[in-house]
C-alpha cells in the first residue's frame, strides 16, 4: 500500500538536500505512532481489577469524614488571591483550622502555598505545615 502525504516544497527539498529518505520517516512515524496507541490500549484495566479497586475505594470511604469550609466566599476570595483552585485552598484552610499537616505531591499547589504563605496566614489562623506524601 502506499501512502502520501502534503508538505511545503521547502521542507522536501531540505530532507532531499540532506539525503533523507522520507518514505522510510513516513514509515517508521506510522509504526510508531501504532506501538504508542497499542501500548495504551494494553494499560487499560481487567474488568475485574476495576471491581478490586472500586472494592478498596468503597472501603475507604467508609474511614473519610467530609469537612466543609466556614465561610466558602472567603475560601473563593482567598483562591483568586493566591491564584489557585478553590478545592486546593479548601484543603489547606481545613489543615490550617485543623492543625492538621497538608500532604500534597503537586508540586505547583506547595510552591503557590510558600509564595503566598504570608496572604494565607493574615486570613486564617493556624500553623501552615506542607510535606510530600514521600515524608511520610
Amino acid at each position: 500500500m502506499t501512502v502520501s502525504a502534503r508538505v511545503r516544497r521547502e521542507l522536501w527539498e531540505k530532507l532531499k538536500s540532506y539525503g533523507v529518505n522520507i518514505s522510510e520517516v513516513i514509515r517508521r512515524s506510522l509504526e510508531e505512532e501504532l506501538r504508542r496507541r497499542e501500548t495504551k490500549l494494553l494499560k487499560k484495566l481487567a474488568a475485574d481489577e476495576v471491581e478490586e479497586i472500586m472494592r478498596a475505594v468503597i472501603a475507604l470511604t467508609k474511614f473519610m469524614q467530609v469537612i466543609e469550609l466556614e465561610d466558602p466566599v472567603e475560601g473563593l476570595r482567598t483562591s483568586n488571591e493566591i491564584e489557585t483552585t478553590f478545592y486546593d485552598v479548601a484543603c489547606v484552610v481545613t489543615a490550617l483550622r485543623k492543625g492538621l499537616t497538608l500532604v500534597t505531591d503537586d508540586r505547583r499547589l506547595a510552591a503557590k502555598i510558600e509564595r503566598n504563605r504570608d496572604i494565607i496566614l493574615e486570613e486564617y489562623e493556624g500553623k501552615l505545615h506542607v510535606i510530600e506524601s514521600a515524608e511520610l
